[in-house]
């Protein structure tokens, strides 16, 4: 399964597009689930790669891993509050599975 993720503006101004391992995700919260998980404070490259992908796959499963178009962020800040874009609230979210 191949999945594609687009973040953009209520004007339609994209922001991201792509695999969703590149989001661009928060320090803070790659260091809370580094030491949730390994007790690792100061995580090291493989820690904070597994961090990453962990909230992205808990994201992803949130909507199913099946196409949606155009969610406001706002309804779900919950499962992507670890996303690192100004003004979170005012986006939206695309998934494109193939």
């Amino acid at each position: 399964m191949k999945i594609k993720v687009i973040i953009e503006t209520k004007n339609h101004e994209i922001l991201f597009q792509g695999n969703p391992i590149h989001l661009p995700v928060r320090e803070e919260d790659i260091k809370r689930v580094s030491i949730l998980m390994f007790r690792d404070e100061d995580p090291c490259i493989i820690h904070q790669s597994y961090a990453v992908q962990k909230l992205i796959e808990d994201m992803l499963s949130h909507f199913g891993k099946k196409t949606v178009k155009h969610v406001p962020l706002n309804e779900h800040l919950e499962h992507v509050s670890f996303l690192k874009f100004d003004h979170l609230s005012e986006l939206l979210l695309s998934l494109e599975v193939k």
